[in-house]
């Protein structure tokens, strides 16, 4: 985005998210498709999540990946290799750290996505999250329900006022 451009919309925000997390699906998990259950105004549905801020000269962002608590335990087995009891004897703090390394390669494909035209962004610290998530006053939020697997999950994004 060349300056003077303007800030990113929640939409495109949500639109890179929708394809970065298609291409951790496809990458790092092995599939092939993420499809995409409906998508609208926030808030997601109260669950556990991990979350991160990209912040850049041109704006923000802040992005979750949402799902119950066997739905992050699923997907964090998955990132690590593990199938079947494996991922039933998937620890706390171990999901939670598994769990937060793909909201952060997610994002970290997010941040490619955005340096093509502006190299100033950069990812804060992932944070996990059991509760909900809503936009507070001058921000917008975006949910998009999607499936990874047979793993059902929210992607929220939230950026500061509504700029369409």
């Amino acid at each position: 985005m060349a300056a003077g451009e303007g800030k990113r919309s929640a939409r495109t925000w949500t639109d890179m998210l929708l394809q970065a997390t298609k291409s951790f699906s496809e990458e790092m998990l092995g599939l092939d498709e993420c499809p995409i259950q409906g998508s609208g105004p926030g808030p997601a549905e109260p669950g556990p999540g991990a979350y991160i801020t990209l912040v850049g000269d041109t704006g923000s962002v802040q992005m979750g990946i949402i799902s119950t608590q066997t739905g992050c335990k699923q997907l964090a087995g998955m990132l690590l290799g593990m199938e079947g009891d494996e991922i039933d004897e998937l620890g706390g703090a171990d999901m939670v750290d598994a769990y937060g390394e793909i909201i952060n390669v997610v994002a970290g494909i997010v941040k490619q996505l955005v340096n093509e035209s502006d190299p100033s962004f950069h990812l804060g610290l992932p944070i996990f999250i059991n509760g909900q998530v809503c936009a507070m006053e001058h921000q917008q939020s975006i949910v998009t329900d999607i499936q990874i697997g047979d793993v059902p999950v929210h992607l929220l994004v939230l950026t500061p006022d509504a700029v369409e």
